[in-house]
């Protein structure tokens, strides 16, 4: 636990994927806002932040074979 009650949880990447796929989308495609932040890229790692309406994410990333790859995501749920 991090502050009280909120819940440390570790998850794939394939897991996090099912997990948004079996809530079918949230929204149609017009009214998303989400907003996406490359807040930082030093050679071959990055950070990044993206807000939505009910959660934040920051995420590092790494680049392999020419390709980023997701390495963590720390989540702020909004209620």
């Amino acid at each position: 636990m991090i502050h009280g009650d909120i819940p440390v949880r570790e998850k794939t990447g394939l897991q996090m994927v099912r997990e948004v796929r079996s809530h079918g989308p949230l929204t149609f495609p017009c009214e998303r806002t989400e907003q996406i932040s490359v807040l930082d890229v030093s050679g071959d790692i990055a950070s990044a932040k993206l807000i939505t309406p009910h959660w934040v994410d920051y995420l590092t990333l790494s680049k392999s074979d020419g390709q980023w790859k997701i390495l963590s995501v720390l989540q702020r749920i909004d209620n």
